[in-house]
């Protein structure tokens, strides 16, 4: 009995370990977004396959030039900045997904077209706020 507790004490830790190599394998650490191929995953295929929604996709103009000017870590700074706030403007329920260097991407399911573009002009207002105060200060 004590030799079968042992062997499943050891294989609940190595499901919980693979488990966690799956995370890490499909999520972007800095913003704990879906990379590209798992958003993609989940959408076409995945649990969201056959649900409604609304797909945003921001695209972060100037990150190249920005990168180069300023260095990687500020232009993937930037770029996490921009996931966060996509995170908190679409809600909890949504699935966020890091696209490519300069892209980020929202599924709002249960979601209409007003609703996704209601969104997209709340992140403009907001960037152009942050953009006018840097630009002063």
């Amino acid at each position: 009995l004590v030799l079968a507790l042992r062997s499943m004490s050891g294989v609940r830790a190595l499901e919980e370990a693979h488990q966690q190599a799956l995370w890490l394998a499909s999520h972007d650490l800095a913003t704990g977004a879906l990379m590209r191929s798992a958003f993609l995953h989940e959408v076409s295929e995945g649990s969201l396959r056959d649900r409604s929604g609304t797909i945003i996709v921001l695209e972060l103009q100037g990150s190249l030039a920005l990168a180069d000017a300023e260095g990687l870590d500020l232009a993937d700074a930037v770029r996490d900045a921009l996931v966060v706030r996509l995170r908190h403007a679409v809600g909890p329920d949504a699935l966020i997904g890091r696209l490519s260097s300069d892209r980020g991407g929202g599924f709002m399911t249960a979601s209409d077209l007003g609703r996704g573009r209601q969104v997209v002009e709340g992140l403009q207002r907001s960037l152009n706020q942050t953009n006018a105060v840097d630009d002063r200060g």
